[in-house]
C-alpha cells in the first residue's frame, strides 16, 4: 500500500468524519514542479523531491474539527474568570478544561496546549524506522504509557489544588536488541525552567537507573503525547511553533 494511502487512512482513523472518501488532491508535487512551491517545503522535502522520481506529495484541503466531553466545555468558561497566570510559567487557579481560552500573553497558548483534554490516559505502540539513502532501514519499537493527572475525567481527585503534577510519562524499548529493555521515566510538572520536568532513564546494560539532567528541546520527551518539549518563555521557531 502506496505511503500516501496509508497517511489517507491514518487520518479517517484520528479525524472520523475529517475523512472524505471523494475528496481530490489540490494538487501535487513532484520534482518537476518543485521550484513552484519550494518557499513551502523543508529542505528534507526538497531533497527526496530532487532525488527520488517516483516522490510525490498529494496536497489536500485541511479541516479543523474538534470536540470535546461536557465537562470540559463547563470547567473551560469557568477558567475563563478564574485562572490566572503568574509569570509565564504558573497558572493559577486552573481546573480541568482549557486554562485561558482567551488567552493574553504568549505564554498562554503553550499552556492550553499543555493542559489540554487528550483523554485519561494513553497507550501507544510506537515503531520508529531510520531510513538510510539506500533504502535500508533499522526499527525501533517502543510500548508508551501516559497518566494525565490534569484534565483527567475518570479520578478527578488526582488533581489538587496547588499540585504542579501534570502528567507521568513511561516509555519500554522492545526492540533493538542492544536497547531492549531501556525504560524512559518522565514527569511533567508546573514550574519555571527545569524544575518543570524531572526525567530518569533504566538501561539494562548498566542494571541502573539514572537521572536524565536535560529531557527537552533537542532530546528525547513525551512530545509524541503532546507533552510540550520546550518552555513558554522560549521563542519558539517558526517551523515548531505549536498552534
Amino acid at each position: 500500500m502506496s505511503p500516501t494511502r496509508w497517511a489517507l487512512l491514518l487520518l479517517c482513523a484520528v479525524g472520523g468524519s475529517v475523512c472524505r472518501a471523494d475528496e481530490k488532491p489540490l494538487y501535487t508535487i513532484t520534482g518537476a514542479n518543485l521550484a513552484q512551491y519550494a518557499a513551502k517545503l523543508t529542505e528534507g522535502h526538497k531533497y527526496l523531491l530532487r532525488t527520488y522520481d517516483d516522490y510525490k506529495m498529494n496536497v489536500y484541503p485541511t479541516h479543523r474539527i474538534a470536540g470535546w466531553p461536557d465537562f470540559i466545555y463547563q470547567a473551560t468558561a469557568q477558567n475563563a474568570v478564574s485562572c490566572e497566570m503568574i509569570g509565564t510559567d504558573n497558572p493559577n487557579s486552573c481546573k480541568l478544561g482549557f486554562p485561558f481560552p482567551i488567552p493574553k500573553t504568549g505564554a498562554e497558548p503553550i499552556w492550553n496546549h499543555k493542559l489540554k483534554y487528550r483523554g485519561s490516559t494513553v497507550q501507544r505502540y510506537n515503531n520508529q524506522a531510520i531510513v538510510k539513502p539506500d533504502g535500508t532501514f533499522k526499527i525501533t519499537k517502543l510500548v508508551e504509557d501516559v497518566l494525565f493527572v490534569y484534565a483527567n475525567l475518570k479520578e478527578r481527585s488526582m488533581w489538587k489544588s496547588g499540585s504542579n503534577m501534570i502528567a507521568y510519562y513511561l516509555s519500554e524499548t522492545k526492540e533493538p536488541p542492544r536497547v531492549a529493555g531501556q525504560f524512559t521515566l518522565v514527569h511533567e510538572k508546573i514550574g519555571p525552567g527545569v524544575e518543570a520536568r524531572s526525567a530518569w532513564i533504566y538501561s539494562p546494560g548498566l542494571g541502573r537507573v539514572n537521572r536524565a539532567p536535560d529531557v527537552g528541546f533537542d532530546n528525547h520527551t513525551g512530545e509524541h503525547s503532546h507533552l510540550y518539549p520546550g518552555f513558554p518563555q522560549i521563542v519558539v521557531p517558526e517551523p515548531f511553533a505549536h498552534r
